[in-house]
């Protein structure tokens, strides 16, 4: 157990860092967006901190949030960024966590790529769910513009190969849309809500020069763009319930 943590809190060292301003950053801010539009509250269990970002907004929320992660390197970083003495934080792989509490929304945003079992978590997960609780769940999408691009351009050898940061921050796979429903489905779960986070056509730092040349108008429009063609988005939004 002791070696899982360890590697963890080595892939947790390669997330973006934050800057006045970087493509990763626009990235995380629209997936909540897109998120929250989705979610009731106020019990919410955040499978996964990552950065810290969905901490940070989620402690600004009328909610009472349990967040858990299997980094010790960021869950420092998410109480860093809470402000609320509402987010209780538990340093737990995912598939030990237990817990007497129920929750309305489970958030399991960019971690089902990471994770040795996917379908084992969703249903460990789902037991956790109020009776008409949902799990809200975001994944790469193999299917995105700029990895088809990337195929085509030779840098990738088909959509859902991966790629040298894929490999640093730990990722597993990367989802088409069939795969991802078949997870939820296999899992116990059906799908009441798909969509799509981010149209991207370039890489990180090509994306951010564009943004920056062009203003917001831009970052709305490819926010636009993702929601309006999800299978072509950068990442793919299911909210969940049981079956």
């Amino acid at each position: 157990m002791n070696e899982a943590y360890d590697i963890l809190d080595e892939q947790g060292q390669h997330y973006s860092k934050p800057t006045a301003f970087n493509y990763s950053q626009y990235l995380y801010s629209h997936r909540y967006k897109v998120v929250r539009e989705h979610m009731r509250g106020p019990d919410v269990l955040e499978v996964g901190v990552g950065y810290g970002d969905f901490s940070s907004w989620l402690s600004e929320e009328p909610f009472r949030t349990v967040s858990i992660d299997g980094s010790q390197t960021n869950l420092e970083r998410a109480r860093a960024k809470s402000r609320s003495d509402r987010i209780e934080f538990h340093y737990s792989l995912f598939e030990e966590f237990s817990t007497d509490a129920r929750f309305d929304d489970i958030l399991i945003t960019n971690s089902l790529e990471h994770v040795d079992d996917p379908i084992g978590i969703l249903e460990h997960m789902k037991q956790f769910l109020k009776p008409n609780g949902r799990i809200h769940i975001t994944v790469p999408n193999a299917d995105s513009m700029h990895r088809q691009l990337g195929v085509e351009m030779g840098m990738l050898k088909y959509e859902w190969s991966l790629n040298e940061h894929d490999h640093q921050v730990g990722h597993q796979r990367v989802y088409t849309r069939e795969l991802l429903f078949e997870h939820v489905k296999r899992a116990g779960l059906e799908v009441s809500k798909y969509d799509g986070i981010i149209f991207k056509l370039l890489s990180n730092a090509q994306m951010e020069a564009l943004i920056q040349e062009n203003g917001q108008a831009m970052v709305e429009g490819f926010y636009a763009l993702g929601r309006r063609h999800p299978d072509l988005s950068a990442e793919l939004y299911v909210c969940c319930k049981r079956i």
